[in-house]
């Protein structure tokens, strides 16, 4: 039999009954922000290779043939940047007041219910 093998051992199992009866409300709120920070980069770096594709791509040639865009660019890397910045900069505002007022709902709604109730085990 192997040293590191639990067939043999005699170990019990532990279990462990936790409940979530509160959560902070300025943790929630840091922790929001962060994660919508997280995404606000990774929408700025969509649009701009949104962008690329879309140069790069026939699009612009067909829509400056239509007379959509001047001199064969439908939008500037720039403007499309600024764009991603102003969408990423509404996400984060909207994310992080959306996650404290979630945090207060589940506070709310603990308090009558008594929480989220969580069993652990050790095996």
């Amino acid at each position: 039999m192997s040293r590191f093998s639990r067939k043999g051992s005699t170990t019990p199992t532990k279990q462990v009954k936790l409940k979530l009866v509160q959560i902070e409300f300025w943790s929630a709120i840091r922790m929001g922000f962060m994660v919508n920070l997280a995404l606000g980069v990774a929408i700025i770096v969509g649009f701009v290779a949104f962008w690329f594709i879309l140069s790069s791509s026939s699009v612009n040639n067909l829509l400056s043939q239509v007379g959509v865009g001047e001199g064969g660019s439908l939008i500037s890397l720039p403007q499309m940047v600024s764009y991603g910045f102003i969408v990423a900069i509404i996400n984060i505002v909207a994310g992080t007041l959306l996650s404290g007022v979630l945090a207060m709902v589940y506070n709310l709604i603990a308090r009558f219910t008594g929480g989220l109730a969580v069993g652990l085990t050790n095996n």
